[in-house]
């Protein structure tokens, strides 16, 4: 066992000197490490930077005599490196407060026989026809009360009349039966015309299945019957060369009101290839009331996506580039959330779009689970805004459907018209012509919908700020308060780059030197 003399004890225990000749026995000197090579090669690279940069204030201050001249341009320096830095700041921040895209009106007009004419849809608010309705007053009743699936209203209903409609109707199917209730566009349209000749309503008009129900429909082309139907387009203008027709109809034929109305209405208008949803912006709805003649000067509104556009992502751009419209989106939203809520699907949403792998067609909706469709009527109406809105959206954001992935077309077409219209009663023979010719005009309308002029206006969307332009704009709001510019990034990629590689060599090839030529050549900066 060692211990320590005590005589010792009394005398101050120092500790050995550092040996720091055991790294040059060994081979290794004082500073030759990769650590320390690599920390003093990026020293001497931008140290030859310092001295050699085409900033202008870096020259001022390598040039300066006195220390209060340097420590001058020194903190005139840092202030427009602030100035400059809060200015990318600003900029980046009104760059992202600032809308996606932008609309542009172009300068060239466009023939309207480059425009696909709307689809024009006459729409009744009454839902049932009497004369289908016969026999047993409860069954003249239920079957009344089956214009309830369209509003989704909760009337007394007896729970045997299903079974009944089952026991009697083979093949029970809602459509089928609300289509029969429906009135047939043959017994509303007196006469037709197109391009200024008399045309049979039948072969310009069909039945076709929308939101309000069976509408009589010109120019469809959303439903399987109509994929291969070319969409009509018109080259002439005037009143009486675009899509004439005379509706007739009486009030008194109809038994379930929808909603109270005098007159008719027309679905008009919306794009022939794109379900007619009403919540979607694309339809226009406008009255038509009895004994008139209206005229429908109609201005389309086509928008053309610009092809830089397709480089920015579809979140970003807030529009579809591709696919169905905003209509087919909230239709088929609408759907899975009856699925979800009620295991039905009313009749009216049930159109068949044309998709690569179509879903399962849901069963439609009875008056069994009219109850169901009752109590989230409202839920079917509004859209979630979304999290981060404000608190007086609160409601919507509970009751609502999530629809966030739906979005417009960037590419689309939508229809604007102006409306004139003159009362028979004034002076009948002011509208008399081939479409109102031999027909008696009691409890009629005359639609005319036609273009006014032969050129249209049209559209382009493109991003409201280019990529190029957001760097230029930036580089040269910089360039001007700070004076750096390409050049100075050049610079100081070649120092950081080939001149530290010098530098790492040079220190690498002494490094390897006997301490002998070390202590003869002394490292120092070239």
């Amino acid at each position: 066992m060692r211990t320590v003399d005590p005589e010792l004890w009394s005398r101050r225990l120092r500790k050995p000197a550092l040996q720091v000749s055991r790294r040059l026995r060994f081979g290794q000197r004082p500073g030759c490490g990769l650590e320390q090579r690599l920390r003093d090669s990026l020293r001497d690279a931008l140290a030859d930077f310092w001295r050699a940069s085409s900033v202008a204030s870096v020259k001022y201050i390598n040039s300066s005599t006195s220390s209060l001249q340097r420590y001058s341009y020194i903190t005139l320096m840092l202030l427009t490196m602030a100035v400059g830095t809060s200015m990318v700041v600003n900029n980046y921040a009104l760059i992202v407060e600032q809308p996606p895209l932008i609309i542009s009106l172009q300068t060239t007009a466009t023939p309207v026989s480059s425009f696909k004419f709307p689809a024009v849809a006459v729409w009744r608010p009454y839902g049932n026809k009497k004369t289908y309705l016969f026999k047993r007053s409860e069954i003249e009743q239920n079957l009344l009360n089956m214009g309830a699936l369209l509003t989704f209203a909760l009337p007394p209903l007896k729970v045997q009349f299903e079974n009944f409609i089952r026991d009697v109707e083979t093949t029970y199917n809602v459509t089928d039966i609300m289509f029969k209730l429906s009135a047939n566009c043959s017994s509303i349209l007196l006469r037709c015309s197109w391009r200024g000749r008399l045309e049979p309503c039948s072969s310009l008009f069909g039945s076709r299945l929308t939101a309000l129900g069976f509408c009589c429909v010109f120019n469809s082309r959303y439903q399987p019957i109509d994929y291969h139907r070319k969409p009509a387009v018109l080259d002439l203008i005037g009143s009486d060369y675009g899509l004439g027709l005379v509706v007739k109809e009486s009030r008194d034929d109809f038994a379930y009101v929808r909603r109270p109305v005098y007159g008719m209405e027309v679905m008009m208008i919306f794009a022939g290839d794109e379900y007619p949803m009403l919540e979607s912006g694309d339809v226009r709805m406008y009255p038509l009331p009895r004994n008139a003649s209206l005229y429908y000067n109609v201005h389309p509104l086509m928008q053309y996506p610009a092809d830089d556009i397709r480089y920015y992502s579809e979140k970003w751009r807030g529009c579809r580039l591709h696919g169905g419209g905003l209509s087919w989106c909230l239709t088929e939203c609408r759907r899975e959330t009856a699925r979800a809520l009620c295991g039905c699907v009313p009749y009216a949403w049930q159109p068949q779009h044309a998709q690569p792998a179509p879903r399962a067609a849901a069963p439609t909706c009875t008056l069994g689970e009219l109850a169901c469709l009752n109590k989230h009527r409202e839920k079917f109406m509004y859209l979630n805004p979304g999290e981060g809105t404000h608190p007086a959206l609160s409601q919507e954001r509970q009751d609502a459907m999530d629809c966030a992935g739906c979005r417009v077309l960037c590419r689309r077409q939508l229809y604007n018209a102006q409306i004139s219209h003159s009362m028979h009663r004034l002076n009948l023979s002011l509208f008399g012509n081939f479409l109102a010719e031999g027909i008696s005009m009691v409890n009629t309308t005359m639609i005319r919908v036609f273009y006014n002029i032969d050129h249209q206006n049209w559209y382009t969307v493109e991003a409201f700020t280019r990529w190029t332009e957001i760097i230029l704009k930036i580089c040269t709001q910089w360039m001007v308060v700070t004076g750096l510019s390409v050049v100075t990034c050049t610079e100081l990629v070649y120092h950081c780059t080939f001149r530290f590689v010098y530098h790492f060599l040079r220190r690498t090839r002494v490094a390897n030197l006997t301490p002998t030529v070390t202590s003869m050549y002394p490292l120092q900066n070239h």
